[in-house]
């Protein structure tokens, strides 16, 4: 009986540790998750410029051109616009930097062909994080009406 207990003691404990031991690492996990999402993400934001209200996007043959602003408190080191239309959807990534309070214009190329008539554009900033860059879609500005752009 002695010798069937000693066996049996060893192995909880190493469950016990082994549970400790998890239970530290998922800690940190949201420690960091928590930090990133607090210092970044929550002071992202981009616009695209408005006149009258009306924000300013328009398209020529198979590029949108519109022009952002950082108006967050954070440099934002990138965007992925969303091009939706009547025959699908179209993901395009740009490469900017945008500092705080900077405005920029930018030419984002789609496949008119892919996407059809445009119906809406969703641009999501991105920002850089520990040398990684993570998208921000909560902190996105949508545009619904885009137009042909004078020549």
């Amino acid at each position: 009986m002695k010798k069937a207990l000693s066996p049996l003691i060893s192995s909880i404990a190493l469950l016990g540790f082994a549970v400790i031991l998890g239970l530290i690492v998922i800690s940190w996990g949201n420690v960091y998750a928590g930090e990133f999402q607090k210092i970044s993400c929550d002071s992202a934001s981009i616009n695209v410029l408005s006149v009258a209200d009306m924000p300013k996007a328009c398209s020529i043959q198979d590029s949108l051109f519109f022009s952002v602003e950082n108006d967050g408190g954070n440099v934002i080191s990138g965007v992925l616009v969303d091009v939706i239309g009547s025959q699908g959807i179209q993901q395009v990534s740009a490469s900017l930097t945008l500092g705080i309070a900077e405005i920029k214009s930018l030419e984002v190329p789609f496949s008119s062909a892919l996407v059809g008539n445009i119906q809406k554009i969703k641009i999501v900033p991105s920002v850089l994080f520990k040398d990684s860059e993570y998208l921000c879609p909560k902190n996105g500005f949508e545009v619904e009406k885009i137009v042909a752009c004078n020549e």
